[in-house]
């Protein structure tokens, strides 16, 4: 059995961990002397990595923090390589084992968090350690590109698939709300004698609430629209993911929901404006908002994700 901290750090034991480290710091320069296949990897005599190098193979967010809240030399552990030449971001940028965070989320969300995590480590480490070279003859950048080039690639056709059918629903949407300006409901006045000839039939102050939530509409489906189109023309280059693909994303989603709610209470409008006609106006307004309070509820989740990701990697780069 080798050492106990390594072992610890291995299967991802916090508390273990802590515990050690309360009571024998110097057990922090411990390194993994086993000649066996560890967890994460898949190459034997894998060897000479502190308990550094292993948190962050393992894409173990909370005991990296942990580690380097406790450790106070760690500034040599950061520069230090394995067997085979690896620094802590050759090991932070291959794909080993999928982060917690970004775990049965789909190709997209394990980009993303992968290239956040390869930026935490990086923002940690010594600046000479970018331009180091391992075994292979390969800096931590170009192994990042080479591990996650087929994920990569999915997550984009995964973007990409998305982005068409949502770009058709918005184009429908715009369309819809850009005739429904010039049709108000009850038409325009046509008696020539009549001094508000050529005006809506129900001018009143609701009429006024419609034609603001058409507009509304109309806005927020162009910026999703936009918004949409800027993804597709995107190159989708691994820093791509970081931050200007999940920002787009929160936007494009954003303004696409808007886009609903506001044709909603358009719809509420007309059987406000015309509830003399339809007795069961009413119900049909609560339909309405019923169907785009299910629509919302049923986006929530990929929003929920977009959000927390953006407010994680926000309080990353302030802190850094």
């Amino acid at each position: 059995m080798g050492s106990l901290i390594v072992e610890a750090t291995e299967k991802g034991i916090i508390e273990l961990v802590n515990e050690i480290l309360e009571k024998f710091p110097e057990a922090a320069f411990s390194f993994d002397k086993n000649n066996r296949v560890p967890a994460s990897t898949s190459s034997p005599n894998d060897k000479g990595k502190n308990i550094l190098h292993i948190a962050v193979e393992q894409k173990d967010w909370n005991m990296y923090d942990l580690l380097m809240r406790k450790i106070e030399l760690r500034d040599g552990m950061l520069g230090d390589v394995d067997s085979h030449g690896n620094t802590i971001l050759h090991l932070a940028a291959k794909l080993g084992a999928p982060s917690f965070r970004s775990i049965q989320r789909g190709y997209l969300y394990q980009m993303m968090w992968d290239v956040c995590w390869f930026k935490h480590v990086s923002y940690d480490s010594p600046p000479h350690v970018w331009n180091l070279r391992n075994s292979d003859g390969e800096t931590a950048k170009e192994v990042f590109e080479k591990e996650h080039s087929e994920i990569r690639e999915k997550a984009e056709k995964t973007i990409k698939d998305m982005n068409n059918g949502l770009m058709l629903i918005v184009a429908l949407i715009g369309t819809v709300n850009y005739a429904a300006l010039f049709t108000p409901p009850g038409g325009y006045r046509q008696s020539e004698d009549d001094l508000s000839y050529g005006l809506p039939v129900f001018l009143t102050d609701d009429m006024r609430m419609y034609y603001l939530y058409i507009f509304c509409g109309i806005f927020a489906a162009f910026v999703a629209f936009a918004t949409m189109f800027s993804i597709q023309s995107c190159p989708f280059r691994c820093n791509d993911f970081y931050l200007d693909l999940p920002l787009r994303l929160m936007v494009a989603m954003t303004s696409f929901m808007l886009s609903v709610v506001f044709t909603t209470l358009a719809s509420r409008q007309v059987f406000l404006l015309e509830r003399l006609h339809f007795p069961l106006g009413q119900y049909n307004t609560f339909g309405c908002l019923l169907a785009a309070t299910i629509f919302i509820l049923g986006s929530i989740d990929g929003s929920f994700l977009l959000l927390y990701y953006l407010s994680f990697m926000l309080k990353l780069e302030l802190l850094s």
